[in-house]
């Protein structure tokens, strides 16, 4: 396998591809580790897994809000934990790595911001501003 745009093998050479940025191996940033997620990382595909079950969730109980439902226990809870998570969700997707279209892995932090930024913030920010000030 070879990334597009580079010109090594990284299975002769044994390099790991997810340590490259830009074409060259990643700075050594030892609190990134901890706070910026890869996009082939499992604890991405946890976060992108439990995402689509509560959008799944929105989509199903959002139109029933025009209808006279009594509040239960099980609807107040989801509301809060729906609530918590698309707000958490701003934080984790503004330091999720990606990958390029040249094919090199952005990982570096100021970049995950920005490109966040210039992107789904307003539209995440919109919506999330919005279910905190429905109650």
């Amino acid at each position: 396998w070879t990334p597009r745009g580079t010109n090594f093998r990284a299975d002769v050479f044994a390099i790991d591809v997810d340590a490259v940025v830009g074409g060259k191996e990643a700075p050594a940033v030892p609190w990134q580790d901890h706070f910026v997620l890869r996009p082939n990382d499992t604890k991405r595909f946890a976060w992108d897994v439990i995402s689509l079950v509560l959008i799944s969730w929105d989509v199903m109980f959002l139109p029933l809000q025009f209808f006279d439902m009594p509040e239960s226990p099980v609807l107040i809870l989801m509301r809060w934990l729906t609530r918590l998570f698309w707000t958490v969700d701003i934080l984790v997707s503004c330091m999720s790595g990606y990958i390029k279209s040249d094919g090199s892995l952005e990982l570096r932090p100021k970049h995950l911001t920005l490109r966040y930024l210039k992107t789904w913030f307003l539209l995440d920010l919109v919506v999330v501003g919005g279910d905190w000030m429905e109650d």
